[in-house]
């Protein structure tokens, strides 16, 4: 008497779904970070600004600017040859500007 079965004792420990539905305006680092394709490509963005800080001995100007880089959206990535990659990065509130003025016209 009294005895659980296993599936109720698992399903009190679970932890809570989530939406994978990217966060629309995030960014990359964001809403996107644990999707992981973004998830590398902002760990690659931040470590090469961090280390051309870090040459240049600015890395308190990295650590203040490091919330707007996480903000940033990719607009569009094109394979160039097998070691290249073009990526157009831009910012969320003057992506969705453009976006808002676009539209108005129509």
């Amino acid at each position: 008497a009294g005895a659980t079965s296993p599936n109720s004792a698992a399903t009190s420990t679970q932890l809570p779904r989530t939406s994978h539905s990217p966060v629309i305006g995030a960014g990359l680092g964001g809403g996107m970070s644990s999707r992981g394709f973004f998830n590398g490509l902002m760990h690659k963005l931040l470590m090469y600004l961090y280390r051309r800080h870090e040459t240049s001995g600015t890395q308190l100007r990295f650590f203040q600017h490091v919330r707007q880089y996480t903000k940033l959206i990719l607009l569009k990535a094109q394979m160039l040859d097998h070691e290249h990659l073009l990526l157009r990065i831009g910012d969320v509130e003057i992506t969705q500007r453009t976006v808002d003025n676009a539209s108005a016209l129509f």
